[in-house]
């Protein structure tokens, strides 16, 4: 499955990497790709390892957010590195690293 998500990953983040609104990436017909491809906690790990390798991190955020309805990262928008580390921190809270 990491293949599949690597490929639409890079598709995803290659259309819309040069867009600023969020809500416009979001629409993008790969996006939802993305989360109806997501079974286990072990494919949104895969998010949290590109999260933490640097790798579309907005990107990976954006599909965490949508598929765990969670939000870590309010009062730290506009900030990619304390956005990242809240998102990491929650997963190890949550046993997923």
């Amino acid at each position: 499955m990491s293949e599949l998500f690597d490929e639409l990953m890079a598709e995803w983040y290659d259309a819309t990497a040069h867009l600023s609104n969020m809500r416009t990436v979001r629409q993008h017909p790969v996006f939802e790709q993305i989360i109806s491809g997501i079974r286990n906690d072990a494919d949104m790990k895969y998010f949290f390892l590109k999260l933490e390798e640097g790798k579309w991190e907005l990107h990976a955020m954006l599909i965490l957010s949508e598929y765990t309805g969670e939000r870590p990262t309010k009062g730290v928008r506009g900030n990619v590195a304390l956005m990242k580390k809240s998102w990491l921190d929650w997963a190890n809270e949550e046993g997923i690293m």
